[in-house]
């Protein structure tokens, strides 16, 4: 199974050649046992191995690839070092050769994450063919117009490389669906309704022509280089006809392809109506949340919560009407600067004493493209090159984001203390590159979801400042968590629109578009909402066993501390905290 790594924009494009093996150990103190020395070279090479099987993935994550030992060779489009489930097998073999129990400390860290990782992908792997490559928002024709965007043109050869990709998309696109037409063949591929969305995405991107972002915004993505007007008036040249007579093609010929297996999907419910739908589901939870947890056990946990915040929310409308009113008549841009970058910096500053310093870097705020508003995310942040993560960029969706009176809370998610804090603050204390290639959704989305919730304390609301602060992260807990508790009833225990419609009427929502906005977004997507609600609520979990070790709850910096310096991994990491601390 190829795993194509379009969805968080870090596409990475060039192929390696040799490497030279240097130790990788950031900061880190040099092994002293010979199975130290031996589990760090295992690492180098296993990055080595990882991060250059394509080259969009080598290109994104690091910047200056040579400084590695790495020298790429032809650009290659697709690639993966992890094929199939053998392959994962494969390599827990070769981690499992080494003694954990003779390894220092971070080296003890990284094997767990590592182990943790290489299992549940395996697992994930034995479905190849129940994976979503094209979906109406996170699928991969969506995102490949903004990971080409901004893909880095450092150099010179950087643009014959980037040129090189594009000439590859047709042949790329040509392999992703022969995986459809198996799909298809046995009954897998996605239902009709599902498939005119992403029609229609793909139809509106190319409705663009010579107006789309790949062309327009290619003569600032190479006007720093060091090249002549002449030279840069011919490279503009070739991006033109290259994505004229090439990319959109592709694009245009995916399209019908995809059309041709039109009313070959045979199941217009959840995955729990495939043979081994319910196993397959299990294993894509346990993958993007980086919970323990089965199913069964997510659903209790998201009936409690939605539970518990009725009650709270019951409570204070009886005791405190009038803030609840304040609430509703609350207009976050009054209270938060007008721009979105200088509401970025009033987040970074306002930061409580609890959080670590964050890492010195800048960003800017850029629009998501017209044609791509309608499909894409509301926001998304670019994740940056592992040794070069100064500059940093946050995509807004205008479109989703036009009925929010301020963009604050999607910019908390994005930025401070979200995605950009901790993504950085991670980065500025890695002890290895191989843990950033380890993707752990549920920790990302959860904290970024957490500090998103948190966000709405650092405003003055004025009377009744808390309970009103209260309020707005009540809202966001339900917002994802009713979406959450549908994706487990249709995908694991095998709810239909009807069934949808009665839970949302239950808890006063009882619009039938919603619900059925809500069941094609959740059958488009599955698991996407858990990322963000099961890891939000494994991360208040780990804060209150963090809480029942030291003690004090109105201090949290130790937590924060660790919490954000051992980076990504499975919550079951942090069952010993604060014992696994670096």
């Amino acid at each position: 199974m190829k795993r194509h790594l379009f969805c968080f924009f870090f596409i990475l494009f060039i192929s390696i050649g040799s490497m030279t093996v240097v130790s990788f150990l950031f900061g880190a103190k040099e092994p002293t046992s010979g199975v130290q020395k031996d589990f760090t070279g295992y690492l180098d090479q296993l990055f080595e191995d990882w991060v250059s099987a394509d080259s969009i993935t080598l290109h994104y994550r690091l910047s200056a690839p040579e400084k590695y030992g790495i020298h790429a060779s032809a650009p290659s489009l697709s690639g993966s070092y992890f094929s199939d489930a053998d392959d994962y097998e494969n390599e827990l073999k070769k981690l499992h050769s080494f003694s954990s129990s003779s390894l220092n400390r971070k080296q003890k860290k990284l094997y767990h994450i590592l182990e943790d990782y290489l299992t549940r992908q395996k697992n994930l792997a034995q479905f190849p063919l129940y994976q979503t490559v094209f979906s109406p928002t996170t699928g991969l024709q969506a995102q490949l117009p903004v990971t080409l965007c901004e893909y880095p043109l450092r150099t010179e050869e950087d643009i014959l490389t980037y040129f090189a990709l594009l000439e590859q998309i047709p042949d790329y696109f040509h392999q992703l669906f022969e995986q459809e037409e198996k799909k298809s063949a046995q009954g897998l591929f996605v239902c009709d309704r599902i498939l005119d969305q992403i029609i229609s995405q793909m139809n509106a991107f190319l409705k663009e022509k010579e107006k789309t972002p790949l062309i327009t915004t290619f003569d600032e993505r190479i006007s720093s280089l060091s090249l002549s007007p002449k030279q840069k008036k011919s490279y503009a040249a070739r991006n033109q006809s290259l994505i004229l007579h090439t990319v959109l093609p592709a694009y245009r010929t995916l399209m019908q392809n995809l059309l041709s297996l039109k009313g070959t999907g045979t199941n217009d419910l959840g995955l729990c109506y495939y043979d081994r739908g319910k196993e397959y589901y299990a294993a894509l939870t346990a993958a993007l949340t980086g919970s323990d947890r089965s199913p069964a056990q997510m659903i209790q946990m998201t009936e409690d919560n939605i539970s518990d915040c009725y009650d709270e929310l019951e409570e204070i409308l009886y005791l405190h009407p009038a803030s609840y009113d304040r609430f509703l008549d609350t207009d976050l841009s009054e209270l938060v600067p007008s721009t979105e970058k200088d509401i970025l910096s009033w987040l970074r500053n306002h930061l409580s004493k609890d959080f670590p310093t964050p890492a010195n870097v800048s960003f800017q705020v850029k629009t998501v493209p017209s044609c791509l508003e309608a499909y894409v995310s509301p926001a998304f942040y670019m994740i940056p090159s592992i040794d070069s993560f100064h500059d940093n960029t946050i995509y807004l969706n205008q479109f989703s984001l036009s009925s929010l009176t301020s963009p604050y809370s999607v910019l908390a998610h994005e930025g401070y203390p979200g995605h950009l804090y901790q993504i950085t603050y991670f980065y500025s204390h890695l002890d290895h590159p191989i843990h950033t290639l380890c993707d752990y959704n549920g920790y990302v989305e959860g904290w970024a979801t957490y500090a998103e919730n948190l966000s709405y304390t650092f405003l003055d609301y004025g009377k009744d400042s808390a309970i009103i602060a209260r309020l707005f992260q009540i809202n966001h807990i339900l917002n994802l968590a009713i979406p959450s508790r549908i994706d487990l009833g249709v995908h694991y225990e095998g709810w239909n629109k009807r069934n949808v419609t009665k839970f949302l009427s239950h808890l006063g929502l009882e619009k039938e578009e919603v619900s059925e906005d809500i069941f094609d977004s959740i059958l488009a997507e599955p698991g996407n909402y858990l990322s963000y609600y099961i890891g939000f609520l494994e991360i208040l979990s780990t804060k209150q066993h963090y809480d029942n070790i030291a003690k004090e709850t109105n201090n949290y910096e130790d937590f924060y501390c660790s919490f954000l310096t051992n980076g990504p991994c499975d919550f079951s990491y942090f069952t010993n905290f604060p014992t696994n601390q670096d």
